[in-house]
């Protein structure tokens, strides 16, 4: 039950990150000296993931020139537009003709540390011959999540 691929869902509005989404996708805000999604991407890389689809909307092409085809992570990244904002299930429903098997969904605009977290939960998926898992953290104030 190997996981070869990766989805990362890019397609939302960013609205409670305005007015900084206003003007660039909040996949390409920065965390530390990189955008948000260059972390999901290296995460995946990490995990042995080199077949990665990212779901965007049709105004979001600043994504696809940031991150390229992929090579400079080595991965190879696929895009996949989701053209009505219907949601983060339809966002992985968009990828549906792209995906072959087992694959692991991060958002766009998740920073996790150490980015070995990714790689430590497929394991677990694949040791539990689970269906699908979750990876989850507890937070002290979740009025601040969304």
């Amino acid at each position: 039950m190997l996981v070869a691929q990766g989805l990362i869902p890019a397609a939302g509005m960013g609205t409670r990150l305005g007015p900084f989404t206003h003007a660039i996708p909040k996949e390409l805000l920065p965390v530390g000296e990189k955008a948000v999604i260059e972390h999901v991407v290296e995460a995946m890389q990490l995990a042995g993931i080199e077949e990665i689809v990212v779901v965007v909307s049709p105004h979001k092409h600043g994504i696809s020139d940031y991150l390229g085809s992929g090579r400079r992570f080595g991965v190879n990244l696929t895009y996949v537009v989701q053209d009505e904002p219907l949601g983060l299930a339809n966002a992985v429903l968009s990828g549906e003709h792209v995906i072959d098997g087992s694959f692991a969904v991060v958002l766009g605009d998740n920073f996790f540390h150490p980015k070995s977290f990714l790689g430590d939960l497929i394991s677990y998926h694949i040791a539990e011959k689970a269906d699908a898992t979750l990876g989850v953290a507890d937070v002290e104030d979740v009025t601040r999540h969304g």
